[in-house]
């Protein structure tokens, strides 16, 4: 039906939370990174951390959205996939963090009259949700292509974690297909999420000193 060749890259990675320019921490560390959903059922998602632990990265097999009334085994909950990450994050003391920005890299291949939503949840264990969203339409002739999606959280709205110690964050990521057109087929897919926790300052997660 379709050629799911294409991947959804999310990266994460430091940036220095203030103007006044300090030492970051360096042992920061990913232990632990668990993988559950419609999009990640058991045995398809792929769980690398590296030897530093500062990068984690997650394969998929299965996290595709479909939508194909002509294919009588594709089901109306097909249209919808979402993949929840739990990363148990290892903390210096008097240090905090909090999600500042999220790249997503994608593919798409919808006849006319369809949409893709994606949608992406930032949380800490307890705490209240970011959520972003971005869509692309077709009206009245078919696309495919490729997408770059950003997701920024201002700092008035950034929910930081406590301070030190082991801390438990939450990555979602959903996609939704819709048609107004009955007769209309598309699909989507993610195929990796990449994040990391480095040295270098450039993107992703923001850190201050514990206030």
């Amino acid at each position: 039906m379709f050629k799911l060749s294409k991947k959804i890259l999310l990266s994460s990675s430091l940036l220095l939370a203030s103007s006044q320019l300090f030492a970051l921490p360096n042992n920061v560390r990913i232990s632990r990174v668990d993988a559950h959903g419609t999009g990640c059922p058991p045995g398809s998602a792929y769980i690398n951390i590296s030897p530093d632990r500062q990068v984690f990265t997650a394969i998929f097999d299965e996290f595709q959205a479909i939508i194909d009334p002509r294919d009588p085994y594709v089901s109306y909950s097909d249209r919808h996939k979402r993949c929840d990450l739990a990363l148990t994050v290892h903390v210096p003391q008097g240090w905090q963090f909090s999600i500042f920005k999220a790249d997503y890299e994608g593919w798409y291949d919808l006849e006319r009259g369809m949409s893709l939503t994606q949608t992406s949840t930032y949380h800490f264990q307890g705490n209240k949700r970011h959520r972003k969203r971005s869509r692309i339409t077709t009206r009245n002739r078919p696309k495919n292509g490729e997408f770059i999606f950003t997701d920024k959280m201002g700092v008035q709205s950034l929910e930081w974690s406590a301070c030190g110690g082991p801390r438990n964050m939450f990555i979602s990521s959903e996609l939704r297909l819709s048609s107004r057109n009955r007769s209309s087929s598309g699909v989507a897919g993610i195929d990796a999420i990449e994040g990391q926790f480095s040295m270098k300052a450039h993107y992703g997660i923001r850190w201050r000193r514990c206030r």
